[in-house]
C-alpha cells in the first residue's frame, strides 16, 4: 500500500505514530529510515525501566511515557502509554535533529504491550518469552499452558509442558531439570516445570487461553 500511495502521488511516504489518548507524537524520519523523532515541542517524553520507572540509557529499551504540553480539556501527566520501545543510540540524527528518537525493530516501534507482562517476586515476566524457550525444547508437542499460582506468601509460575513422545514421563527428568535451568538462566527467576502426556490439555480451535492466573 505505501508503495502504491508513493507511485500515485510521486512522493515520499513517511509514518506518523500515536495513541489515542495523547494524539501523534512522532514522526518517521526523511532521512534516516526506521528512526522516529519524538515531537519534543508539543510534548515530553520519557523512557523508562518498566520495573522501576528510572530512565534507560540510549540504545535501551523502555516503557513509552508522555506529558503532551497541549491538551486542554484532559490533561494528562507522565501517562504511561504500555508500549515497549527502544530509544535510538545517536544523540543527534544525520538529519540534524536532536530529538529523543524511536528505533525501529524486527517487531516494529512497538516492541510489545506491558500490559501482557505479569510481575512475579518483583520481576517482569513476558509469557511470549517463556514459549520461545519451550518451543526449542525437543520433546515439546502441540500445546503448554503457564500457570501463576499463590503459595502461601509466594508467586509461583508453573509451565505444563505436552510432550510429543508416548514414553513414561520419568525418562524425561534430566530434560526438566535441563529445562528448568534455561528458563532460569534467561529469565532471572524458578520457573517448575510439568510435563503433560500428548493429548492431554485443550486445544483452542480460535484465540489460545495458554495463560492462566491463579493468584
Amino acid at each position: 500500500m505505501k508503495k502504491k500511495i508513493e507511485e500515485l502521488w510521486g512522493a515520499r511516504q513517511k509514518e506518523r505514530i500515536g495513541s489515542t489518548e495523547t494524539g501523534g507524537f512522532a514522526f518517521e524520519c526523511p532521512e534516516s529510515p526506521g528512526i522516529y523523532h519524538i515531537q519534543e515541542g508539543f510534548l515530553i517524553a520519557e523512557l523508562v525501566n518498566p520495573a522501576n520507572d528510572q530512565r534507560v540509557e540510549p540504545g535501551e529499551e523502555g516503557e513509552l511515557v508522555l506529558t503532551p504540553l497541549y491538551r486542554n480539556g484532559m490533561p494528562l501527566l507522565r501517562f504511561k502509554t504500555g508500549n515497549l520501545v527502544k530509544s535510538a543510540k545517536e544523540a543527534r540524527c544525520r538529519c540534524g535533529r536532536n530529538y529523543l528518537s524511536l528505533e525501529e525493530t524486527d517487531h516494529g516501534i512497538v516492541i510489545r504491550r506491558l500490559d501482557k507482562l505479569l510481575k512475579i517476586r518483583g520481576v517482569l515476566i513476558d509469557p511470549i518469552a517463556i514459549e520461545n524457550i519451550v518451543r526449542q525444547f525437543e520433546w515439546f508437542g502441540e500445546e503448554y499452558r503457564i500457570l501463576f499460582e499463590k503459595k502461601g506468601e509466594m508467586d509461583e509460575i508453573r509451565v505444563q509442558i505436552e510432550l510429543k513422545d508416548q514414553k513414561e514421563l520419568k525418562e524425561f527428568e534430566k530434560a526438566r531439570l535441563n529445562l528448568m535451568e534455561e528458563l532460569k538462566r534467561k529469565l532471572m527467576v524458578r520457573i517448575d516445570v510439568e510435563f503433560i502426556p500428548f493429548g492431554k490439555l485443550a486445544r483452542f480451535e480460535e484465540k489460545a487461553k495458554r495463560i492462566i492466573d491463579l493468584r
